[in-house]
């Protein structure tokens, strides 16, 4: 398998005095690999989407519409879910094979939609097509439970859906266990977490445990396309209270405050200027920072990566790094989309595994990054 060879030209904002202490050298060097189109126990699955992480050992992705048909793209429907869980590489499996849960080779849907959630789509959907949607495009935190266990924290949008037009409502707070045979559970333990009409939708974009901390980091996204400004915010809170929305507090560019009308209008609290899509964010193990990796909203199916360069998440980020490209098909949506990174897939922190929608969204192709 050819691989391909990338550093970049930022080797000035490794500087020691940054304050960086970093297990390896940075900026990166890294290499590239296919794994291959994603595959189901089940056939005839097709879905866009990603997102996840790692429970109790279990590599866990989230997927948005999953259809299934009774043979191929174009059959006949014969199950519909608004999202769906599966567990991936199992019991040695390849990366890119999943195994679904379900009844008679359709997967069922993890995440419930709240009576009223349910009810608006029934009211609207027939009549002008919008549906409530609760699509999980997030990565997955988890934290230890008192048995010994794990326990996967993440939260996901819930948004009206019509015309190829989302809008966001709020978000939703849920808590993932993994079953190696029984298969996920998932609870909506805060069904309405943020709304999108008082501030940003802090974890709708990542959430993760704080590094050396028994904190939950939570970002958000934000990109105004006339002014061609926005970024990435944070919120955190204690790992002990985060079904409390009192305690959580937000980063305004100078401090942590309870204030989240005032954080969140603050321009100095965007860690970094940048246009996302969708992404995730986790600690390096290798590196001994943070990391980002995300699609932009640009449509040019690329993988960008940014690192932290005080090991922060406060701290100065650096540039925009591009880290691999896709190549979509041709067709009326000539790009592919909802880009994510899984650091817990690999074998080592030396790899990161990366997931991508391929145009037509349909299919899920997974790479394999390896830093040098």
């Amino acid at each position: 398998m050819r691989s391909i060879l990338y550093t970049t030209a930022a080797s000035l904002l490794t500087s020691p005095a940054l304050g960086l202490v970093a297990r390896a050298n940075l900026p990166p060097k890294f290499t590239v690999d296919s794994i291959g189109i994603q595959s189901s126990n089940f056939p005839d699955v097709y879905r866009d989407g990603g997102g996840g992480g790692t429970i109790n050992g279990v590599n866990i992705m989230t997927f948005s519409d999953t259809t299934t048909t009774a043979g191929g793209v174009t059959g006949s429907m014969k199950g519909f879910a608004d999202n769906t869980i599966a567990y991936v590489g199992q019991n040695g499996a390849p990366l890119h094979q999943t195994t679904d849960f379900g009844a008679n080779g359709v997967p069922n849907m993890p995440i419930p939609f709240t009576q009223n959630e349910t009810q608006y789509t029934a009211d609207h959907f027939d009549k002008d097509g919008t549906r409530c949607v609760l699509w999980p495009q997030a990565s997955i935190a988890t934290i230890p439970t008192l048995d010994g266990g794990e326990l996967g924290i993440a939260v996901y949008p819930v948004a009206l859906y019509s015309s190829n037009i989302q809008n966001d409502l709020y978000n939703t707070l849920v808590e993932i266990s993994a079953d190696p045979v029984a298969g996920p559970k998932v609870e909506r333990v805060v069904p309405q977490l943020f709304y999108a009409d008082e501030s940003p939708l802090y974890g709708g974009f990542s959430t993760v445990v704080a590094h050396a901390s028994s904190e939950l980091y939570l970002f958000s996204k934000e990109w105004d396309a006339s002014t061609l400004t926005g970024g990435m915010r944070v919120a955190k809170v204690p790992t002990s209270s985060y079904k409390d929305r009192a305690t959580y507090t937000y980063w305004d560019g100078s401090s942590w405050t309870p204030d989240l009308a005032v954080a969140s209008r603050a321009p100095a609290g965007l860690l970094f200027s940048a246009s996302l899509s969708t992404g995730d964010v986790f600690w390096s193990e290798y590196y001994s920072t943070y990391m980002v990796v995300y699609f932009n909203t640009f449509a040019d199916s690329t993988f960008y990566m940014r690192y932290a360069l005080e090991g922060t998440v406060t701290g100065k980020w650096s540039d925009e790094i591009k880290l691999a490209v896709t190549q979509p098909g041709l067709g009326p949506q000539p790009y592919n989309y909802a880009g994510h990174a899984y650091p817990t897939f690999g074998q080592s922190g030396k790899e990161l595994v990366l997931s991508y929608t391929m145009a037509g969204g349909a299919l899920t192709d997974m790479l394999k990054v390896t830093f040098e």
